[in-house]
C-alpha cells in the first residue's frame, strides 16, 4: 500500500477491496487451527457419545476382578465343562456299544419322571436307528468337551487370542441345546444343570479379558460378548424360579 501511494485514490480503494476479498476467501477455505485447551477431547467425547449411546467404552467395565483372576476363572470353568462332557461321551458310547440306548438316555435325563424312567427300562429292544443317533450325540458332546479343554489351556498358558470369545461359542451353544432339550422339561440333575452357569461364566470371563487386551474391540462388541452368555444364565434362573413356584402350586393342589 505504501508503494502504491502514488496511485490515484480510486485505484487505491479498488486495491484495498481486492485485498479484503482475498482475506475473506482465505478465512472460508482455511479454518483456524483448533484450540489446545481440551477441544480435541470434547470432539472425541461427542463422537464417542454418538457412536456408543447404548454401548459405553469397553474401559468402563468394572475392574473388580483382575485380569489374572478372570484368566483362572475361565481356565477352571472351561476345564470342568470339558471334562464333564468328555465323560458324558464315554458313558453314551459305552452303552451304545451294547445297543443299550436306554442306559444312555437315563444317564442324560437322570431327573426324568419315574413313569418315563420305568418306560425306558421296560424297553428291551432298540432300533439300530436309535443307536446310531445316540452315537452321534455322544460324539458331538465329546467334541464340544475337547474344544472346551483346548480353550482352557490355550487361553491360559498362551496369550488370549483376539477371537477367543467366538472360539468358546462351540461348547456354549452345545449347552444351549441341552438347556432347551432337557432343562426346560426338568429332566436334568443338579450337576448337568450347573453346566449352564459354568460355561456361561467361562465365556463372560473370556470376553472381558479380550476387551481389555485388544484396542480394536469396540464398546458395542465388548458389551454384546458379555450380554449374550449372560442371557443364558438369566433364562436358566427365570426358568428355575418359574418351575419352583408352579411346581409348588401343582403339588399343593394335588395334596
Amino acid at each position: 500500500i505504501l508503494h502504491t501511494s502514488h496511485l490515484p485514490p480510486p485505484h487505491l480503494l479498488s486495491l484495498l477491496r481486492i485485498i479484503r476479498k482475498a482475506q475473506v476467501v482465505e478465512e472460508i477455505l482455511i479454518p483456524p487451527p483448533p484450540l489446545d485447551t481440551g477441544s480435541t477431547h470434547s470432539t472425541h467425547s461427542s463422537q464417542h457419545h454418538s457412536n456408543h449411546v447404548f454401548f459405553p467404552d469397553r474401559t468402563q467395565f468394572p475392574k473388580m476382578l483382575s485380569d489374572n483372576t478372570l484368566k483362572w476363572v475361565a481356565f477352571g470353568t472351561f476345564l470342568e465343562w470339558g471334562a464333564i462332557h468328555v465323560a458324558a461321551m464315554a458313558m453314551i458310547l459305552k452303552n451304545t456299544a451294547k445297543d443299550d440306548v436306554g442306559g444312555a438316555l437315563l444317564g442324560i435325563c437322570e431327573a426324568a419322571p419315574e413313569e418315563e424312567i420305568t418306560r425306558v427300562k421296560n424297553t428291551k429292544s432298540w432300533s439300530p436307528l436309535n443307536v446310531r443317533i445316540m452315537i452321534q450325540h455322544g460324539l458331538n458332546l465329546g467334541f464340544a468337551g475337547f474344544a472346551s479343554l483346548a480353550c482352557s489351556a490355550w487361553f491360559t498358558f498362551y496369550k488370549v487370542p483376539r477371537h477367543a470369545f467366538y472360539l468358546g461359542l462351540w461348547p456354549w451353544f452345545a449347552d444351549v441345546a441341552y438347556f432347551i432339550a432337557v432343562d426346560t422339561v426338568q429332566y436334568g440333575a443338579v450337576i448337568p444343570q450347573a453346566q449352564t452357569y459354568i460355561i456361561s461364566t467361562a465365556l463372560i470371563s473370556t470376553a472381558i479379558r479380550v476387551s481389555r487386551q485388544y484396542d480394536d474391540v469396540s464398546g458395542k462388541e465388548a458389551h454384546l460378548t458379555v450380554l449374550v452368555p449372560s442371557l443364558l444364565i438369566v433364562a436358566a434362573i427365570l426358568h428355575k424360579t418359574y418351575h419352583f413356584f408352579v411346581g409348588s402350586t401343582k403339588s399343593t393342589k394335588k395334596d
